[in-house]
Parts: structure tokens; C-alpha cells; sequence
């Protein structure tokens, strides 16, 4: 009987640890895809000297015979084969042309690369912790938000001390990392307005309303996400949490995994034998 019951317990021991595996890598995929899926909004937030609606100087296409190459727009990289007036709205390939921009345009569009650069460097660490938490630690609302410090400090030996380093690592570089973003974000902003909204020494970009709102929407867009994630990353680092960067409304992961909690192995002395009263037979 006791090793069936050993059995039994194995059993049951290893069917939870197989289903939170495979609920794991469901999590994990999806915080994937959902990552992916932002990429566009993230860029379009950050390359603001691109996206944003500007106007553009007079484009004046090349004659077939070359008769006018003195004064016909010419790009290494582009076409213009049609002319089109002075104070248009500038398309995409005019923004990124970058042997027609300005050294301001430059400089700006650079600034934009940056922050997108280092918003794509923020993501990929934030990613990382993410799928480091989801592996080793689980969302329990039955235990308190701030549950997740006693319970490592419930563990022994070498799990504990790995426990806490990695999760004060992986807060320390968030916050790091959310601070750093937001400096660039800041900085962004600041030139890309400028240089939008006040142009240049050769042209003024200014496209009135349309500029301003599109400068500010796309601003508020990776505004609200960096301040979601420093608030995050702060929170979690004062208090050793495991608060998720990558959902609107605060998730603590507050438990270990059923993968990582430790288990003690028993063996059939550590179940006690049951003998039969047989007092009443006698």
C-alpha cells in the first residue's frame, strides 16, 4: 500500500508539472506574438521626423533627355518622375530620402533611429524577464499581490539565494533600462518638435494642425507605454516583485511555479505503517 501511494503522489507531482509547463509556453507565445504585433505602433512613435505629416518643398521630375539635370530633383535612391508643387504633403520615400534631407532633417532622423533602437533593445530585455517570470513563477489571486518575497525566503539552500538574485537582476536592468528609454523619448520629442514645428534654415516643414496633432498622438503613444513600464520596473525593484511590463493593469506574478517550488522526494519509511486492531478478535 505505501508504494502505491508513493506511486499515486509521483504521479500527480508530475502531471502538475507537465501542465504547467504547457501552460507556460501558451503564455509565452502569446506575450510573443502580442510584442510582435506592436512593432508598427512603437516605430511609428519613435520615427517621428517620418511619420508624422509634414509639407515638402516643390519636386521637379528629370526631363528623359537630361536637358534639365541642373535643376530637376535627383536622388540616389529614388525616382521622381513627376512634378509635384511646393508645400505638399511629403510621402514617405521624400522623408527617408536621405540624400535630399537637410543636415537638420539629419540630425533629427537620427535622434529618431536612436530612440526606436534603444525602444527595440528595451522591449527584447522586458521580453526576456517576461519569459523568465512566466517559467518560474505564476499569477495565484488566492495569495496576497506581495506574496512573491516571503515565499522565496521560505526556500533553502541555493534556490533562495538564486531566486532573489534573479529577480533583483532582472528589476535593476528593467528600471535601468525604462529610464534610460524615457530620457530618449524626452530628447525626441524635443528635437522632432523643433525641427516640425520651427523647420529649418532652407524650408519650414510646419503643415499646421495635421503636424502638431500627429507629433502629439505619436508622442502620447510611446509616452503612455514608458511610463507604464518605469512605474512598473520601479514598483517592482523597491518592493522585489515580479509585476508584468507588458500589461495595462498591474499583474504580480506572486507564486513560484509548480516547475520550480521544491519537492520533497519521500520515501515508504516517511509513511507510517497502519495495523489492524486486532484486540476485538482476540
Amino acid at each position: 500500500m505505501q508504494i502505491l501511494e508513493l506511486q499515486r503522489e509521483e504521479e500527480e507531482w508530475r502531471a502538475e508539472v507537465k501542465e504547467a509547463a504547457a501552460g507556460n509556453a501558451q503564455d509565452v507565445a502569446r506575450q510573443t506574438g502580442v510584442q510582435l504585433g506592436g512593432l508598427y505602433a512603437v516605430s511609428q512613435a519613435c520615427l517621428l521626423s517620418i511619420f508624422v505629416p509634414q509639407k515638402c518643398p516643390k519636386v521637379t521630375a528629370c526631363l528623359p533627355d537630361g536637358s534639365n539635370l541642373d535643376s530637376c530633383t535627383q536622388s540616389k535612391w529614388f525616382d521622381y518622375p513627376v512634378d509635384v508643387p511646393d508645400g505638399h504633403l511629403c510621402s514617405l520615400k521624400e522623408n527617408v530620402d536621405w540624400w535630399n534631407l537637410t543636415q537638420r532633417n539629419r540630425d533629427c532622423f537620427l535622434i529618431n533611429c536612436t530612440t526606436l533602437f534603444l525602444m527595440l533593445i528595451g522591449q527584447a530585455y522586458f521580453w526576456k524577464r517576461e519569459v523568465w517570470m512566466i517559467n518560474h513563477l505564476e499569477e495565484d489571486n488566492s495569495v496576497p499581490y506581495d506574496n512573491l518575497p516571503s515565499e522565496i525566503e521560505e526556500l533553502k539552500g541555493e534556490l533562495q539565494g538564486d531566486m532573489q538574485a534573479a529577480v533583483y537582476s532582472y528589476n535593476l536592468g528593467a528600471l535601468i533600462m525604462a529610464g534610460l528609454i524615457m530620457l530618449f523619448v524626452i530628447i525626441n520629442f524635443g528635437v522632432s518638435a523643433d525641427f516640425l514645428i520651427n523647420g529649418d534654415e532652407l524650408y519650414n516643414y510646419n503643415l499646421g494642425t495635421r503636424t502638431i496633432v500627429g507629433l502629439l498622438t505619436n508622442t502620447m503613444l510611446v509616452s503612455t507605454k514608458v511610463i507604464g513600464y518605469l512605474s512598473y520596473a520601479r514598483l517592482s525593484y523597491a518592493n522585489a516583485w515580479a509585476i508584468s511590463m507588458f500589461t495595462v493593469v498591474p499583474l504580480s506574478y506572486n507564486k513560484l511555479d509548480a516547475t520550480t517550488r521544491p519537492r520533497e522526494k519521500k520515501t515508504i519509511a516517511d509513511i507510517p505503517i497502519e495495523f489492524d486492531d486486532v484486540s476485538e478478535k482476540v
